[in-house]
């Protein structure tokens, strides 16, 4: 898989935040550095905090905050 078709797959499933974070994940190796640094600071920014914490560590970590 090249690099533009890598960055092809990931622009069309941006819609659900957790495969999104997945699919980037997989992704990895057929991206560089700097362009995967920008596509996950760019879902790390816009995720739901819980989206963010389950992928540092699981549903344990996960506080419900009431809005």
């Amino acid at each position: 898989m090249t690099e533009e078709e890598a960055l092809d797959k990931a622009q069309n499933h941006k819609g659900d935040h957790r495969s999104y974070a997945h699919l980037l994940l997989e992704l990895q190796p057929y991206i560089s550095d700097e362009k995967f640094g920008w596509l996950w600071e760019g879902f790390i920014a816009s995720a739901p905090f819980e989206v963010v914490m389950e992928l540092n560590g699981g549903d344990d970590n996960v506080v419900s905050i009431e809005r």
